[in-house]
């Protein structure tokens, strides 16, 4: 959904919505790419905040920027950005997530707070894969809305 920028403040407490399924998928740009995977292999498993070889497989992690891709049809400010510029305040996995599975993410707006360039919004996630509709983590970011 897209607000004007004059209603960011009035956000806090409101339950965006969940997104749109979408394949959760790697993207070397924002870091949630396979670390070390040996070269002609692909990772097939992604894990948030994973750094680590599990067996054969490699794990994935799911950055801010990564998750923000899932749940950015959410929260569309005119005339203003929505940037994430740190990472993770928490994150509770309960089990990995396969690349390729489709996902929804769900965004809950627990805090808005007036900085200088914009407002800052801590954001609680959950995420379900369509397998089940499984919850599969659940994470809080805070993002940054400026122009």
């Amino acid at each position: 959904m897209t607000y004007p920028y004059s209603r960011v403040p009035g956000l806090r407490g409101n339950h965006l919505g969940w997104s749109n399924w979408a394949k959760f998928e790697a993207d070397e740009s924002d870091g949630s790419a396979a670390l070390g995977a040996p070269e002609g292999t692909q990772p097939d498993i992604a894990h948030v905040g994973a750094r680590r070889r599990v067996g054969d497989t490699y794990e994935l992690r799911l950055t801010p920027a990564g998750l923000a891709r899932h749940w950015s049809e959410l929260l569309e400010v005119d005339g203003a950005r929505v940037d994430c510029p740190r990472p993770f305040q928490s994150v509770r996995a309960r089990s990995p997530i396969e690349v390729g599975t489709p996902i929804s993410v769900s965004a809950l707006v627990l805090e808005v707070n007036k900085v200088p360039s914009g407002y800052e919004l801590t954001v609680e996630h959950d995420v379900l894969v369509q397998d089940g509709l499984r919850q599969v983590m659940s994470a809080r970011a805070v993002y940054l809305v400026h122009n």
